[in-house]
């Protein structure tokens, strides 16, 4: 493998993950100034959570690699970092 994957890999995920925090944030500040209520609220969340996973599985330039692939790993790992320090740091919820 090329570095130029790996650091592919981990740009691509890092972005997905910080849009991920984007996403969880803008709705629950929806579903607060709506009040949609709790059950709404998850249904809205659920929904999204599934459109980003199918937007990551099918990351154009690295599909045709398997999930347990050194390069995807790394990329799994720097959405999981991004995603922890928005949560730690910035107290995105």
């Amino acid at each position: 493998m090329k570095h130029k994957d790996y650091l592919l890999s981990a740009v691509l995920f890092g972005f997905m993950g910080y849009l991920w925090v984007l996403f969880t944030n803008h709705v629950f500040h929806i579903s607060d100034q709506i009040s949609f209520g709790t059950f709404a609220s998850i249904i809205l969340f659920i929904i999204g959570f599934l459109l980003f996973g199918s937007i990551i599985k099918r990351l154009s330039p690295l599909n045709h690699f398997k999930l347990n692939h050194p390069v995807n790993l790394v990329g799994f790992a720097s959405l999981l970092i991004v995603v922890a320090i928005n949560l730690t740091a910035f107290q995105s919820f």
